[in-house]
């Protein structure tokens, strides 16, 4: 059996006020989506936890400062593009709509949660958020990540 490249460990973070959703539209220089409205998120860096990794991602690509996240899901991702991915998939419930400022990663904004642009969302966003936003335990699943075309195949246990 051939050895494999360890995966690598990202987040997915999605800030949740009572009715709105912050959402970073990816900058055109990103390889994944450029011009698409996504999560915030990214790499997990060496000996960070996911949640450190989470709650310092929120606060490079939005400017809030926030703690405690609440872990949704966990997907494993396999790519054609590159080394499997692990994705801890969190959110973060605030009590209003904060002001935020953008990043070289994108512009960041609140978006009315049940009004969403869903052609300029990033392909998987709408089946994730859907599991952000119900009560209940964390799933765990599996996908297959296409850079043109987002998560393929979204598997939840």
């Amino acid at each position: 059996m051939p050895i494999s490249d360890p995966p690598q460990a990202f987040t997915l973070c999605f800030v949740c006020s009572a009715e709105s959703l912050l959402l970073q539209r990816q900058a055109q220089h990103k390889r994944l989506f450029p011009g698409r409205l996504n999560a915030l998120g990214g790499r997990v860096e060496p000996r960070e936890t996911p949640v450190a990794a989470a709650c310092r991602e929120v606060r490079e690509e939005a400017g809030l400062q926030l703690h405690g996240p609440d872990l949704r899901a966990l997907l494993s991702q396999r790519s054609s593009h590159g080394p499997p991915r692990l994705l801890f998939v969190y959110r973060f419930d605030v009590d209003r709509e904060h002001a935020v400022r953008a990043s070289d990663e994108g512009a960041v904004g609140w978006h009315p949660i049940e009004n969403l642009p869903e052609d300029q969302l990033v392909p998987d966003l709408p089946p994730l958020l859907e599991l952000v936003l119900r009560d209940g335990e964390v799933c765990i699943g599996e996908s297959e990540l296409d850079p043109q075309r987002g998560a393929l195949g979204l598997s939840i246990r």
